[in-house]
C-alpha cells in the first residue's frame, strides 16, 4: 500500500501543494496520495499528453485495489489533467489552443482581482511573501535552464498569494484552475526572453502593491498572464506545424 509521503516530499510536489492547500497537519487520503504520484508524472512528462493510463497497472504498482485508483483518476479529471472515457478508461489530457484561450481568459480576470485586493490591503504578509518569491524568480530567470523552476515558483506564489486575500470563494476558484493552467504556464515561460519579461512585470507589480496602487497592480497581473498565454499558443502551434511537416 502507498505510504504517506514525508513532509519534504509534499513540499516538493506541486500536485500535493495544490491538494493540501493550507491544511495542517500535512495529510492526504490514500486516493489523494495516488493522485499526487500520477499527477506529478503528468506534470514531469512521465505521462505524455494523450497517453492512456491503465488502472490495472497502477493497482499493481501501488499494491491497492482498483477502487482507490479510480478515485485518484477522478480527482485528476477534476484538475483537468486526465479525461475518463466510458469503457475506454483514463487518458492524459491534450494541450489545446481552445483550452489555452478558455483557461487564461478566466485566470487573467481572477489574478487581476487578487492583485488589486493585495494592493488595497497592502498586507505585510503578502509583501513579504512576494518579496521572497521575487528573489527566487530572479535566480531562476538568470538560469538558462530555469524555465520549469521559474514556472513552478509562480504556481506556488499565485496559490499562496490568493490565500492571503481572505476571500474563500476566490481562493477556491483560483486553486481549481491551478494545475489545469500549469502545463501551459511552463510552455509560456520556457524561453529566457519570456522570463526576463515576466520578472520585470513581477518587480513592477510588487512596487504597485507596496504603493497601494490597485489599478496598476491589476493591469500588471493581466499582462503577465496574457504574455504566458500568447507564448503557450505560439509553442502549441509550432509543435502542430512540426508534426504536420513530418507527416
Amino acid at each position: 500500500m502507498v505510504q504517506a509521503f514525508e513532509q519534504r516530499s509534499w513540499q516538493s510536489s506541486l500536485v500535493a501543494y495544490r491538494l493540501l492547500g493550507a491544511q495542517e497537519p500535512l495529510t492526504l487520503s490514500l486516493p489523494e496520495q495516488i493522485a499526487t504520484r500520477i499527477g506529478d508524472r503528468i506534470l514531469s512528462d512521465g505521462y505524455a499528453p494523450g497517453m492512456r493510463i491503465i488502472e490495472q497497472d497502477l493497482a499493481a504498482e501501488f499494491a491497492v485495489s482498483r477502487g482507490p485508483i479510480r478515485e485518484a483518476l477522478r480527482l485528476l479529471e477534476n484538475e483537468g489533467l486526465v479525461r475518463i472515457h466510458p469503457r475506454r478508461g483514463a487518458q492524459v489530457t491534450l494541450l489545446t489552443e481552445e483550452e489555452v484561450h478558455e483557461v487564461f481568459e478566466v485566470r487573467s480576470a481572477l489574478m487581476r482581482i487578487v492583485s488589486e485586493r493585495l494592493a488595497k490591503t497592502r498586507s505585510t504578509a503578502a509583501v513579504k511573501l512576494l518579496g521572497e518569491g521575487l528573489d527566487d524568480l530572479e535566480r531562476q530567470a538568470a538560469d538558462p535552464a530555469g524555465g520549469r523552476a521559474y514556472a513552478d515558483t509562480t504556481f506556488r506564489l499565485g496559490l499562496a498569494a490568493v490565500r492571503l486575500v481572505g476571500n474563500r470563494t476566490l481562493t477556491d476558484i483560483v486553486t481549481s484552475l491551478a494545475l489545469r493552467s500549469l502545463r501551459y504556464t511552463r510552455l509560456g515561460l520556457a524561453a529566457p526572453a519570456r522570463r526576463r519579461q515576466s520578472i520585470a512585470l513581477w518587480r513592477e507589480a510588487l512596487a504597485a502593491i507596496r504603493a497601494g496602487n490597485a489599478k496598476r497592480a491589476g493591469e500588471l497581473a493581466v499582462q503577465r498572464v496574457q504574455a504566458s498565454r500568447d507564448e503557450a499558443l505560439r509553442q502549441i502551434r509550432a509543435s502542430a506545424q512540426a508534426r504536420a511537416d513530418a507527416a
